[in-house]
């Protein structure tokens, strides 16, 4: 399932009752005194249900919490008013005080409004404890409800590398303007301190993999990597103005039945994409990044050697979602054997021009991660060895899928060049290979 989620208003809804009409406020218009409600007790003037679901790391690194509060239409009708509902979530670091943030949903509902209002908020958190307090506000009849709710979320095991996640803010509204990126606000870096400057190529592959009904191949088998037990998204999202999904809880990926449509490679697609965007925001320091992607089985280039920061991630999605580009059948595959030539040309290419900047170093360090999901090339394709010799680390990011079998030519293809392989089948192991990558390129003289 796709795992991109993007930065939209996070008032997600389902099962909406007929006669209420959903605003598209990305910010609270209304005056409120929030900070007052906020030092006062709990309470309920309006029956609902709050859902707290539980924390969910992302390929973003950091979790992702969803609220949910849900209101029978009952117990709002009063004769002859309608009603102007607010939904607002706030929340505080154990250790400091309410974040200036807030989620905020605003709803008007008409006489006769019947069944039930459902509303979402979701919210990025860093590990620590947390408080988190949602109110409902009523502005016809200036009804309201106060809870709070105390959250931990468990943190990672940073290693040598306490740095990484520094520049990441403890708490990201989904919503808000500025929340663009893939790590909540849009320039948010990944430093990583290193002893020499760092030259950083990402190079991304894109190719999609065969179409041929029952045979899905690219992974090696019996890998326990590939058991990814997060499928990140709701199943069926509804649309928000920037196309937001919000995770399900974990469910064991045994039970996912592939069939390797469109509409499924569409999604890993966009995981991936997710994926390169955080390892594009390794900010090593001294250091410059540079990013290319490739549909390797179809001799492309999607993205030429750019600078991290002027990828323009969003054009890059929509032009490999093309349906025509999103499934390669099996007679297409079949002229694609040159696949493996292309791209031992293309990391060739990579090898001999190193990304161009001021580093004011006279022995910088090229380091080239590779990140793809694996390549099963077609039948009778040509599979050039890359010969050794790079004076540069490579690394090999690669998502497995227990799902699929296979060989995976491209990363034999790298075997002369002695990559590391960073293997890894859901956002918990990505987290750890992005620590390990970083602690091995800090650690080199």
């Amino acid at each position: 399932m796709s795992s991109f989620i993007a930065t939209a208003c996070a008032q997600a809804l389902s099962h909406v009752a007929p006669g209420a009409l959903q605003r598209s406020d990305l910010n609270r218009q209304i005056n409120l005194p929030i900070a007052q409600w906020l030092v006062q007790d709990e309470r309920s003037d309006i029956p609902w249900k709050v859902a707290f679901g539980k924390p969910v790391l992302t390929f973003r690194l950091i979790d992702l919490l969803t609220i949910t509060a849900e209101v029978n239409a009952d117990a709002l009708q009063r004769q002859g008013m309608e009603h102007d509902l607010h939904f607002i979530v706030k929340i505080a670091h154990e250790k400091g005080s309410w974040d200036e943030g807030e989620s905020y949903s605003h709803f008007l509902t008409e006489q006769g409004l019947n069944g039930k209002l459902r509303m979402r908020a979701g919210v990025y958190l860093k590990p620590g404890a947390y408080t988190v307090a949602t109110i409902l506000y009523d502005a016809a009849s200036e009804r309201r409800n106060l809870s709070f709710y105390h959250i931990q979320v468990k943190g990672p095991h940073s290693g040598q590398v306490p740095e990484l996640l520094s520049e990441v803010p403890e708490i990201s509204f989904l919503g808000s303007p500025e929340n663009t990126g893939p790590l909540g606000p849009m320039r948010v870096p990944l430093p990583v301190e290193t002893q020499r400057a760092i030259l950083f190529d990402l190079i991304v592959d894109l190719s999609t993999r065969e179409e041929s009904g029952d045979r899905l191949e690219l992974t090696p088998p019996n890998s326990d990597a590939g058991r990814s037990s997060l499928p990140t998204t709701l199943p069926n999202p509804l649309p928000t103005p920037n196309s937001e999904r919000l995770p399900m809880p974990p469910t064991p990926s045994r039970e996912r039945q592939r069939t390797g449509n469109s509409a499924e490679q569409t999604s890993e697609q966009s995981r991936l994409q997710e994926i390169a965007k955080t390892l594009a925001k390794m900010d090593f320091q001294p250091g410059c990044t540079r990013v290319t992607a490739l549909d390797v089985l179809r001799l492309g280039t999607l993205l030429p050697p750019t600078p991290a920061g002027d990828v323009d991630w969003q054009q890059l999605g929509k032009e490999n979602s093309v349906a025509d580009k999103v499934m390669v059948s099996v007679d297409t595959l079949g002229g694609r054997k040159e696949a493996g030539k292309f791209f031992q040309e293309q990391i060739g290419r990579t090898i001999a021009q190193p990304p161009q900047c001021n580093l004011n170093s006279s022995n910088p360090l090229h380091v080239i991660a590779i990140l793809s999901r694996g390549i099963h090339f077609p039948s009778g394709s040509k599979k050039p060895r890359i010969e050794p010799g790079c004076n540069c680390k490579l690394f090999y990011f690669y998502e497995s899928d227990q799902d699929i079998g296979g060989v995976d030519d491209l990363g034999k293809m790298l075997e002369p060049l002695s990559p590391r392989l960073l293997e890894f089948g859901n956002a918990e192991t990505f987290r750890e290979r992005v620590f390990e990558f970083a602690e091995a390129v800090k650690g080199i003289q």
